[in-house]
C-alpha cells in the first residue's frame, strides 16, 4: 500500500497540480485512494447530485407548466423564461408565486 492517495489536486497554489496528501485507504484498479477520492465514492456522490438536480429540474418544469396554465386561466398570454413565466403584458409570475397560487387554487 502506498502512503498517499493517487488523486491529483488542482488548487490556486499549484498550477500543475499536486498529489493528495490524505492517507490511502482503498485500492481500486491497482491504485490507492483516500475515502474522498475513491472512484466508487465519487461516482456515488455524483449520482446523488445528478438525482437531486433532476428532481429540482422536474419541480421547476412542473411549476412552469402550472404557471402557464394559471396565466391561461387568468387570460394572460405568457412564455417560459429561466427566471419564471413572463407574460407578454406587464405581469410577472415567479416560480414561487405560481406554486403558491396553484396550491391556493387547488391545481
Amino acid at each position: 500500500m502506498t502512503s498517499q492517495c493517487h488523486e491529483t489536486i488542482h488548487d490556486r497554489f499549484s498550477w500543475r497540480g499536486r498529489q493528495c496528501a490524505r492517507p490511502a485507504t482503498v485500492e481500486r484498479n491497482g491504485r490507492w485512494w483516500c475515502t474522498s477520492h475513491d472512484p466508487e465514492a465519487v461516482a456515488t456522490k455524483q449520482q446523488k447530485q445528478r438525482e437531486k438536480y433532476d428532481a429540482l429540474r422536474q419541480r421547476r418544469d412542473r411549476i412552469v407548466q402550472e404557471a402557464i396554465t394559471l396565466c391561461t386561466r387568468l387570460g394572460v398570454q405568457g412564455h417560459v423564461n429561466y427566471d419564471g413565466v413572463i407574460p407578454t403584458e406587464t405581469v410577472v409570475i415567479a416560480f414561487e408565486d405560481a406554486e403558491r397560487l396553484a396550491r391556493e387554487l387547488g391545481r
